[in-house]
């Protein structure tokens, strides 16, 4: 399980940056910002690997997904090349598909840095869900279900997880592999 970091430094740094030294060749620095400024710290992307990114790209948009980034390849040709893709997944959300030979936890390009002392561990070793909140979850569901070909697990509403106040209508997907 890796937990990757981005965020754009002051405009004018982002700018005058070097080329090809950003996160991936499909990012842009006035995305990042605008994402930042409507959601504040927020996850902007919700990556898999997957044996064949540009194959789970295809499909996904055949299935009715809308395209973000089509396959590009990461790093040099050879080991440690890598494919990525992404397509949206929910409001401002992309679901990016990560496929190649991975030789370290990171993209392709990004440097591993040994830290001066041990790095802390918090004991995280798998994800069991991840949730997102949308203004339409059954128009929102039935979308992502057809381009990823999950189903619905289980489904909660609000006299299951509710308040006097509040309540809470979920759905959990899942897929069998």
């Amino acid at each position: 399980l890796v937990f990757a970091f981005t965020a754009p430094y002051a405009k004018s740094v982002a700018h005058n940056s070097t080329p090809g030294k950003v996160p991936h060749p499909g990012y842009c620095a006035d995305t990042a910002f605008a994402f930042i400024v409507k959601h504040g710290l927020a996850v902007r992307s919700v990556g898999v690997v997957v044996d064949d990114a540009a194959e789970a790209f295809r499909l996904s948009v055949a299935h009715g997904a809308f395209a973000v980034q089509s396959p590009v390849k990461l790093g040099e040709e050879g080991p440690g090349q890598q494919v990525m893709s992404e397509v949206a997944l929910y409001g401002d959300v992309v679901l990016r598909f990560i496929s190649g030979d991975h030789q370290n936890p990171y993209l392709a390009g990004y440097e591993r840095v040994v830290p001066a002392s041990p790095s802390p561990t918090f004991g995280i070793q798998r994800l069991d869900h991840a949730v997102g909140n949308v203004p339409n979850l059954e128009e929102t569901i039935k979308h992502i279900m057809q381009f990823t070909g999950f189903h619905e697990f289980a489904e909660f509403v609000a006299n299951d997880i509710g308040t006097l106040d509040s309540g809470l209508n979920s759905v959990v997907l899942a897929s069998n592999n």
